[in-house]
């Protein structure tokens, strides 16, 4: 995962919690603890604990740097207890402080919420400064206004923070961002915010004492952090703009149909972007600011298209139906290769649109630009480009064809590399790839050599693998013509229907406690699947999803009781539905105390009395 720390920052302060040294521990209440699930050091982490019930408690653990600084970048991997439940108000997470500031991110999301999801925003609670981060002023509130940043108790999550104080005390030059697993969630570059700087870090867990925890917290409430690190001094560039969908084409097909995405403020770099069906992971596959090349994966369902950036989310506003493949052969501009095969000719099939199977790149993936007139593919380097039947690479940049497989299957990949130039240079070299990885030695083509190199290759693929085919430069880029006429036969292999059975179990449990049900899955599934949950009504809430990881077969569902009576938890994956029944009983009375029997001491004294009279 990339950090988002301004270019240039310095560094302050790093701590992997192994002890609390260099930190202010005021109420002695942090612990360091063995954890091997931590994402950074995983021998240890800081750890603290809310017991339930408690009306007040905590930990404030302080970094003081021993200087003022105008601003500070912190970066710090955090996880809540899966049982988890939060005040219906802010709960506490981090502050960065200064003389006249008190900048809090915190999370919301509770009460008896058991596990999420929860929300992290920003907060300012002190009088001293202007700030002008809260709706009193500006329209400027406290909730990430660039995507939502919702994360789960029992999961390991990063959170970035930023802030910049003003300049001075009434000027609007001032900056708060954060991101919650490298997406930036809150972006505010107008406030008005403390100018007498920062000088302290806090991590502080929930600490009332006004009555607002104890009511709901009925359960233990635990907090776990791990690598913190400080600096300052970075240069700040204006936030990236979040991302937006317009439409996409197709609108249905089925699993490996190539997908063109449109909208505006896309990564253009491939690796920038994260695209989702129906929350399946989709490669991308082509990137520029206002499209993107995809593909239906092999375990996508019907449903919305997701696209994340560094810069927030955006969500098509309708569904991309998954159908039914069809059989048979002779897609595209193929000539049929037997029964279920599809034959795939480069020469035949070239065209001056990017997809849905071929895709005009230059090496580093960036999409080459056609020209109707001359009817040539140009990259960015001189002479760079791609026509029918043939490639030039640009003097550090290769000519690259990308093939897109429809799907499940085996590709047959033939044909020749020759010199299309004899005039002079120093040849080229040819590579063919299957995901970035070479598929066999590179063949180097020397000028004049207008027979070349036949290569013959086979390999199985899934929805989503694409084949290169690039042409490098020798010592330089001239009479670097070059023949390329591949030839792809694509024979799918047969779809199975995945058929998967779910099983609850049910529970009976007294009003506001916790409990937990075992949700299994029958067969397991090489990859994770997103189960998800209802309840019917308040007797029981649950969370909204459940995930069970690959290959597992069970996974307990945490369950926190609510009004006395009756509950039906429905849990959902794909055309699977099963149901658990969940009782809540009303919480007994306390009983009467019993009776007072006689101290001994007053009998014996009694028989004492009696003797003697």
């Amino acid at each position: 995962m990339a950090y988002n720390e301004p270019a240039g920052s310095t560094p302050l302060f790093q701590s992997s919690f192994n002890s609390t040294a260099g930190f202010e521990d005021t109420y002695r209440s942090v612990q360091i603890r063995a954890d091997s699930t931590a994402p950074q050091s995983p021998a240890n982490c800081a750890y603290v604990r809310l017991p339930a019930r408690a009306r007040e408690g905590g930990c404030e653990l302080h970094y003081y740097p021993g200087a003022t600084y105008q601003d500070m970048y912190m970066r710090i991997w955090f996880r809540l207890n899966s049982a988890y439940q939060g005040v219906q108000a802010q709960d506490k997470l981090f502050f960065i402080r200064g003389n006249n500031s008190n900048g809090l991110w915190g999370f919301v999301g509770g009460p008896t919420r058991g596990g999420g999801p929860f929300q992290i925003i920003f907060g300012h609670n002190s009088n001293w400064d202007n700030s002008h981060i809260w709706s009193a002023d500006l329209g400027l509130i406290g909730y990430p206004n660039k995507a939502p940043g919702y994360f789960y108790g029992g999961q390991w999550v990063l959170l970035e923070g930023y802030i910049k104080v003003s300049t001075n005390s009434t000027s609007r030059d001032g900056t708060v961002r954060w991101w919650v697993n490298g997406v930036l969630c809150g972006d505010y570059t107008t406030a008005n915010y403390g100018s007498a700087g920062l000088n302290d870090w806090v991590w502080t867990q929930t600490w009332d004492g006004n009555g607002k925890v104890g009511t709901v917290n009925t359960v233990d409430w635990e907090q776990y952090v791990d690598d913190l690190y400080l600096s300052t001094g970075g240069t700040v560039t204006p936030s990236p703009s979040v991302p937006t969908i317009s439409s996409f084409t197709p609108t249905s097909g089925p699993v490996g149909t190539p997908i063109t995405i449109v909208g505006t403020n896309f990564d253009p770099s491939p690796a920038g972007n994260a695209i989702t069906l129906n929350g399946v992971s989709c490669q991308t596959l082509g990137a520029v600011p206002t499209q993107l090349n995809t593909a239906v994966p092999n375990s996508g369902t019907s449903g919305q298209i997701r696209v994340t950036t560094s810069a927030g989310q955006a969500l098509s506003a309708t569904n991309f139906t998954v159908t039914t493949p069809s059989t048979g052969g002779g897609e595209g501009g193929g000539t049929g290769g037997g029964a279920g095969t599809t034959t795939y000719t480069f020469t035949t099939d070239f065209s001056g649109t990017q997809g849905p199977r071929w895709y005009y790149k230059m090496a580093d993936g960036t999409a080459m630009t056609y020209s109707t007139g001359s009817q040539l593919w140009s990259g960015g380097q001189l002479y760079q480009g791609i026509w029918q039947g043939g490639f030039h690479p640009g003097p550090s940049s290769a000519a690259r064809l990308d093939f897109v497989t429809p799907g499940v299957g085996s590709l047959h990949i033939t044909g020749t590399a020759a010199d299309a130039d004899t005039g002079g240079g120093d040849g080229v070299t040819f590579s063919l790839k299957k995901n970035g990885s070479l598929l066999r030695s590179t063949i180097a083509i020397v000028n004049g050599d207008t027979t070349g190199t036949a290569y013959d290759e086979t390999t199985s693929v899934v929805d989503g693998d694409y084949i290169s085919f690039e042409v490098s430069a020798g010592g330089n880029n001239n009479y670097d013509s070059t023949i390329l006429n591949p030839v792809i036969v694509y024979t799918p292999q047969p779809q199975q229907t995945e058929t998967i059975t779910l099983t609850l179990t049910s529970l009976t449990l007294v009003q506001d406690t916790t409990g937990v049900i075992t949700l299994s899955i029958s067969p397991t599934r090489a990859t994770d699947s997103v189960v998800t949950l209802s309840s019917s009504g308040a007797s029981a809430v649950v969370p909204a999803t459940v995930t069970i990881v690959a290959n597992a077969s069970s996974e307990e569902v945490q369950i926190l009781s609510g009004t006395p009576g009756t509950a039906i938890v429905t849990a959902t994956l794909g055309t699977s539905t099963t149901t658990s029944t969940i009782v809540s009983t009303a919480t007994p009375a306390p009983e009467d105390p019993p009776a007072a029997t006689p101290a001994l001491s007053a009998y014996t004294d009694f028989l004492t009395v009696y003797r003697w009279f």
